[in-house]
């Protein structure tokens, strides 16, 4: 069994989750190879397993949940996460031994202006076979898209960005975190992107180096993290990914956000 909770928590507002297990028990491994839960944001990553451990009176401290290095968690004690990024919660089990699993509270603090804020920010999970129409507009909305972390075998999905009609569309898309199955002509796990008839094919991995040779929205270059590249055809703007039956890895992550500036250029 595998599922995912994801909190989107913009990384510029300094909102802060704070997490407490009421009850915690999983089967142990010592590196937590079998069943395990899983927290990671864009650059850390932590698991736990085997039994919770117990709160002493004299302890009311808080716990980094990214610095605590041991596997086993202490019931009733609060970890605090700063997520850079979402904050995904994956719990993953084998097919072996089953335990009475966990209760886990979490709750976000941040501000009256943080969460006006975080409505500006829409997720979009792209896994499952989901096929989702979104009507993007010009109110500086962000759509972060994102496959599962890491993405299953067999996934298909296609999220596709329609302007309303009448407007000419002008899409910003930045890469967040790029890393799927190498394949030559990409023919294993591909994320496609169509800008009209322009049709972008990714997969691999791009490094915070960036990659060289990558044909993206028209030109040949040197493709980066975290810069935004913008469409040019002013049509819908699609992504279709699709993974085979081998291997997985971490996925991607994108910020899609549409653009109403007649002299929107590409950089």
């Amino acid at each position: 069994m595998i599922c995912h909770i994801i909190f989107n928590i913009d990384a510029t507002s300094n909102a802060r989750i704070e997490l407490r297990f009421e009850e915690f028990d999983v089967e142990f491994e010592r590196s937590c190879s079998y069943d395990r839960l899983i927290f990671t944001d864009d650059y850390n990553s932590t698991a736990f397993c085997g039994y919770g451990l117990p709160l002493k009176s004299s302890d009311n401290r808080q716990s980094n949940l990214f610095s605590f290095q041991a596997t086993q968690p202490t019931i009733n004690r609060t970890y605090i996460v700063s997520p850079q990024g979402s904050l995904t919660i994956q719990f993953i089990t084998d097919i072996a031994y089953m335990e009475r699993g966990f209760i886990l509270h979490a709750d976000v603090k941040c501000s009256k202006s943080q969460i006006e804020n975080s409505l500006m920010n829409e997720k979009l999970f792209c896994a499952n076979k989901i096929k989702k129409i979104i009507r993007a507009d010009c109110s500086g909305k962000n759509y972060i898209l994102s496959s599962g972390y890491p993405y299953s075998n067999h996934e298909h999905c296609s999220i596709t960005f329609k302007p309303f009609k009448g407007r000419r569309a002008v899409f910003s898309v930045t890469i967040i975190y790029f890393e799927l199955e190498e394949g030559a002509y990409c023919k294993r796990d591909k994320l496609e992107i169509l800008d009209g008839n322009e049709r972008n094919i990714l997969c691999g991995f791009i490094s915070k180096y960036g990659r060289k040779g990558v044909k993206f929205f028209g030109n040949v270059t040197n493709l980066y993290l975290k810069k935004p590249y913008t469409t040019s055809t002013g049509k819908d703007l699609i992504f279709k990914f699709r993974s085979d039956n081998s291997q997985f890895h971490r996925g991607f992550r994108f910020h899609v956000k549409m653009l109403c500036s007649s002299d929107a250029d590409n950089r």
